[in-house]
């Protein structure tokens, strides 16, 4: 995350030094509940970040970050989430894995995969849920961080980033498929965040053809298949049905024309 520092006023050189609080312990002034709340270094920052007019002053935008990570619920749960962390939970387990012989050559970082598994009706419903409670929880921080810079009272407690947590069975199919398609959704497109995926269960070899030349294909399900096996064996009766014809149409050429038998 870039860091932006707001510049000092061009007068502050030549202001005087404040006065000093006349309540001190050991020769140090005492600091108010207002220094407390703005005295760490993530405090610091997002006072300056933050987009709001204060005294007819415009700040640059805070940015905020969108983590989306797949695991698997075999590995077990992710870690518990942080001050200064929001976490959202999603199951995809109820959803139709995609055919065993695509899940057995791909992952869900390959498109083939991802377009089998969001070919089902219900994991369009699911998608479009997570949608909708992601961006609820994205406007209610951007609210928050907004308020907060405010009334300077950002410290490290106040959310700056989301987890969004997607666990299917064992993190490489399902639960990557709908990462991968969440981070590219228009949600995530929102000014002021930035979006990182993580794949907990994935390992180097999960990933390998994920980008092979065979993405433009129709992916194959049990339907699909079903399907070309009717038109295959549609296809043969046809032509037996037309080799038969023919022969008989030969047959009773050959006796019009008064040829012997077993001239076939």
């Amino acid at each position: 995350m870039k860091r932006v520092r707001t510049k000092s006023s061009d007068n502050a050189g030549n202001m005087e030094p404040p006065k000093k609080s006349k309540e001190t312990t050991n020769g140090k002034r005492t600091q108010s509940p207002k220094d407390k709340q703005t005295e760490s270094p993530k405090a610091r920052q997002q006072l300056a970040l933050i987009t709001n007019n204060v005294n007819g002053t415009d700040h640059p935008a805070a940015k905020l970050n969108l983590k989306i990570i797949s695991h698997g619920r075999v590995n077990g749960p992710l870690d518990d989430p942080e001050d200064g962390e929001e976490m959202l939970n999603f199951s995809v387990r109820d959803i139709p894995m995609p055919p065993a012989k695509l899940r057995k050559k791909y992952s869900g970082l390959s498109p083939r995969l991802r377009a089998e598994v969001f070919s089902e009706k219900q994991s369009r419903l699911k998608y479009d849920t997570i949608v909708t409670e992601m961006e609820k929880m994205m406007t209610v921080m951007e609210t928050a961080l907004t308020y907060d810079a405010t009334h300077q009272e950002i410290d490290e407690e106040t959310a700056t980033t989301l987890i969004v947590s997607i666990q299917c069975e064992e993190g490489k199919h399902r639960s990557v498929s709908f990462a991968e398609e969440l981070a590219q959704s228009d949600t995530t497109k929102r000014k002021n965040w930035t979006v990182i995926v993580e794949h907990r269960d994935l390992g180097d070899d999960d990933a390998n053809g994920a980008d092979e030349d065979d993405s433009d294909e129709p992916p194959t399900s049990p339907t699909t298949t079903r399907a070309k096996e009717c038109v295959k064996t549609m296809k043969k009766k046809k032509d037996k049905n037309l080799k038969k014809a023919r022969n008989m149409r030969l047959q009773v050429e050959v006796a019009e024309s008064g040829a012997e038998d077993g001239f076939l």
